[in-house]
């Protein structure tokens, strides 16, 4: 018996025809419930749908670590995403730089971004946040904003001044 005819009951299984880009990226990236962070809010497009199996890149100095980005076209059109980190991570710690993704309506894909720190003082040991930033020419104002951390693990390095052979000798 329906009171309301607003009130809608489903008997049997149904099945999830929409939901939120938010939730879209959390499940094209195959997060769950308990994969809640305390980073900033990110901002998903309902076309660009971008998601983060994981949230944090750990990596040594002299060493890379890669990220993968998880992309969704949900347009009605072929688009070419374009993908770039933005926030506290160099430049050339990033060998590749932007990455250009031509996908179909529909298509699904993963992204490696690789971090490759040098082994040098430029390479503080730290956290570090950054942003993955997902955008489209035939998408001009929309964007996806993932927001990450870039881990780099300490190292000690040491150098030896020149090894000079010196012979002792015994004095009577």
């Amino acid at each position: 018996v329906r009171t309301d005819p607003t009130d809608t009951t489903i008997e049997g299984e149904a099945v999830v025809l929409s939901m939120s880009a938010a939730n879209a990226a959390r499940a094209l990236a195959g997060a769950t419930e308990s994969d809640s962070d305390d980073t900033e809010a990110d901002v998903v497009d309902s076309i660009l749908i971008a998601g983060l199996p994981e949230r944090t890149v750990v990596v040594k100095p002299g060493s890379a670590s890669q990220l993968v980005v998880s992309l969704l076209n949900n347009g009605s059109q072929p688009a070419t995403f374009d993908v770039h980190v933005e926030g506290w991570v160099r430049d050339g710690w990033l060998p590749e730089g932007m990455h250009h993704v031509p996908m179909q309506p529909g298509e699904r894909n993963a992204l490696g971004i690789t971090f490759a720190p040098p082994h040098d003082a430029s390479a503080l040991a730290g956290d570090f946040p950054f942003v993955i930033v997902v955008r489209a020419t035939q998408h001009l104002r929309r964007v996806t904003r993932l927001h990450a951390k870039l881990v780099i693990r300490p190292f000690t390095d040491f150098a030896l001044g020149k090894l000079e052979d010196r012979q002792l000798r015994r004095s009577s």
